[in-house]
């Protein structure tokens, strides 16, 4: 990848190089009587006017390779940007299923990520949230998961599983249960924004909202 976008601007540099060149050859002939160069040449002398274009044309090879430079130097920065890695999410999360609300926060962290493969990633997410049962009250939950994202570009397919502790007793002591989700997943992969929705558990029907950096 890095090959292919700075040699575009290789040639470019080196063809503006040239061109330049070959106009202050040009412009140097047009000044220079033809029946006397050989004289100058013969005698040593370098007339005022050749020697303003000798460093007319040293100055505009100085400026091309600088510009060439310049351009690797870009090059080279949007390479490292594009190919740096986004692991770490944090979303929020509304679920509702009859007779249950809940609302989340999670953070997670691509432990194994390869973009552009079909087994895009695989993490550990870690989330805490209030969930409501509408006949009993509600209390805060607590969650862990290990997920996979499956897919390339922008639609991907989500799979996790885990533990929740949440307080979903007669007596509201803590307990854990076992957590799930299977979701679909919008991400462009070089982008920031994360849209997820699906079916799971303390999530139940849920639509989740997130910035990947």
């Amino acid at each position: 990848m890095h090959n292919s976008v700075s040699k575009p601007f290789l040639a470019v540099g080196l063809l503006r190089s040239v061109h330049l060149v070959t106009l202050c050859n040009l412009h140097k002939k047009a000044y220079l009587p033809r029946n006397d160069s050989n004289t100058r040449v013969m005698s040593g002398i370098i007339p005022s006017d050749e020697k303003f274009h000798m460093k007319t044309k040293l100055l505009l090879i100085v400026l091309s390779l600088l510009s060439i430079h310049s351009c690797f130097a870009q090059t080279n920065t949007e390479v490292l940007n594009s190919e740096k890695p986004r692991k770490n999410v944090v979303f929020g999360t509304f679920g509702i299923w009859p007779m249950y609300s809940t609302i989340m926060g999670h953070y997670e962290r691509a432990i194994i990520h390869h973009p552009n493969t079909f087994g895009n990633s695989i993490g550990i997410r870690l989330g805490a949230g209030y969930s409501t049962v509408w006949t009993d009250g509600g209390g805060i939950n607590y969650s862990t998961n290990v997920f996979t994202i499956l897919g390339r570009e922008i639609n991907h397919l989500e799979i996790g599983a885990g533990l929740l502790l949440a307080p979903w007793t007669l007596t509201k002591k803590y307990n854990l249960f076992p957590s799930f989700n299977l979701d679909y997943r919008y991400h462009k992969p070089s982008g920031s924004l994360i849209l997820r929705t699906g079916i799971g558990w303390p999530e139940a029907v849920h639509l989740s909202i997130g910035y990947c950096f």
